[in-house]
């Protein structure tokens, strides 16, 4: 499905008119991400990316566990601070050296970090590996709860009735399961009501400036931000991977961008200028940069260690596994396993069903990469393959490594923009033929990535604080 099919069932105004009651929340935010990902997983008949872990007794009790940690490591108990940030367990990454925030743990470093408070949303109820964090699941555990004692409110389901209705109508040759978008949203208008309750008192005992909330234009979190803005809070959403004309977050329709403002962030910070292009968003872009990869480059080019292969790395996104997996059985059999290292590094998110999925894999002559941290396997690559638009391969031409995207239907429609930045191959044989060419990024690398990210963060904090607070933040 290309993104204008998206774009074009959103154009007709009428979509926000179904709303909840509490907040005049707008439907069509809590089910959009769902809706394109159904039709994009049948479309392209992709595999779904996320493989949840398997409970079995010891995973319960470590579930009770982590549920008594978030009372003693609550939300309420961080006392107030003038930036907010609220990012996924999921971006907590092992380094060679320590655990280590990926996607804001880099503001320690920055001249605001003793006025800075961390709260983590937990991944499969995983203790943090982080200290001086509080978890975020009490606002998504109470309300839930609750809910199943909340009756439904009638006017809320009749809307929800017509509008899923609305949708079926809207493009007629996408059958949706109704019942479960029909669950789905009765389930959100229960807990709406719970969830303000719970953010207002947070936000009046914190008092926070700044909030900046990672993957936050997804609609998932419109009550949050909704509330925060009541409260006269900043929004922001820091990238945190890819976005660009493949991402259904950060693409809405001219028709209703607009009156979405008060659903989303005021501001998306972002790697850099290039990221820009290709998106449309209610709130403004800044650049800032990012701040791991500018330190691993360094780290890079200081290195003077000497390999005695070539590493070739095929980075999976989770949507293909079979494809990924002829595409290494065939390059097993064309190239020299002396001269060449075969490299496979599955996503974060196949972690739990990897075995299953890449069986096969652990067979052959391969190495199955264990690095949490990507970069740090990115700095020993020589060669990335990839059937995928991910960030992935952005923070491999960045540091130097040569990428290779493969040519699928699924690059179809943004072929041309990926020509300019990648080198596009055909079969693996056309793949082969390149691996010796000499290449030079066909892009200038610093508008991917800023690299100034600390004084870039510090002047918008500032320009943010000094106007709240109309004084002279240090003072």
């Amino acid at each position: 499905m290309k993104m204008d099919e998206l774009i074009e069932i959103e154009s007709d105004p009428k979509i926000l008119d179904f709303r909840f009651q509490h907040n005049n929340l707008p439907m069509w935010l809590y089910v959009r991400t769902k809706f394109w990902l159904d039709i994009w997983m049948r479309r392209y008949k992709t595999a779904n990316p996320s493989v949840k872990k398997t409970m079995n007794a010891m995973r319960y009790i470590k579930r009770i566990q982590y549920l008594l940690k978030t009372i003693v490591k609550n939300p309420f108990l961080i006392g107030k601070c003038d930036i907010l940030i609220i990012y996924p367990a999921i971006g907590v990454v092992k380094t060679s050296e320590s655990y280590i925030n990926r996607l804001s743990g880099w503001l320690h470093f920055s001249e605001f970090s003793n006025v800075i408070k961390y709260i983590e949303i937990s991944h499969y109820f995983e203790f943090s590996k982080l200290k001086s964090v509080s978890y975020f699941d009490l606002f998504s555990i109470i309300p839930f709860r609750l809910s199943k004692i909340t009756l439904t409110n009638s006017n809320d389901l009749k809307s929800i009735k017509h509008f899923i209705q609305f949708l079926s109508e809207k493009n007629r040759s996408i059958n949706i399961n109704k019942s479960s978008y029909e669950e789905h949203l009765v389930n959100v208008s229960k807990i709406l009501y719970y969830e303000t309750k719970l953010f207002d008192l947070f936000f009046r005992r914190t008092t926070p400036k700044i909030m900046i909330i990672n993957d936050s234009h997804s609609g998932a979190y419109a009550n949050l931000i909704y509330n925060a803005k009541r409260n006269n809070i900043i929004v922001c959403d820091y990238q945190h991977g890819y976005i660009g004309s493949l991402h259904c977050d950060y693409n809405y329709s001219n028709i209703i961008v607009d009156n979405l403002k008060d659903y989303f962030p005021d501001y998306l910070l972002t790697y850099g200028e290039f990221w820009t292009k290709n998106i449309n968003i209610p709130g403004k872009c800044i650049i800032i940069g990012n701040y791991w990869i500018n330190k691993y480059n360094e780290k890079k080019r200081n290195s003077s260690k000497k390999k005695d292969k070539i590493s070739v790395l095929i980075c999976s996104s989770g949507l293909w596994p079979e494809k990924y997996t002829r595409m290494i059985k065939t390059l097993i059999e064309k190239v020299d396993l002396n001269k060449y290292q075969i490299i496979f590094r599955p996503h974060p998110r196949e972690k739990y069903g990897f075995i299953e999925r890449y069986r096969e894999l652990t067979k052959l002559p391969i190495m199955i990469d264990t690095n949490e941290f990507v970069y740090e396997t990115l700095i020993d690559t020589d060669i990335l393959i990839s059937y995928e638009l991910s960030t992935v391969l952005y923070e491999a031409l960045y540091l130097g490594v040569k990428v290779f995207v493969m040519e699928s239907e699924y690059f179809k429609n943004i072929k041309d923009e990926i020509s300019e930045i990648f080198f596009i191959c055909k079969d693996i044989d056309d793949l082969l033929n390149k691996f010796d060419i000499s290449m030079s990024p066909l892009v200038d690398i610093n508008k991917i990535y800023d690299p100034n990210p600390l004084v870039n963060i510090e002047s918008f904090f500032k320009s943010i604080l000094y106007v709240r607070n109309n004084r002279d933040f240090f003072s």
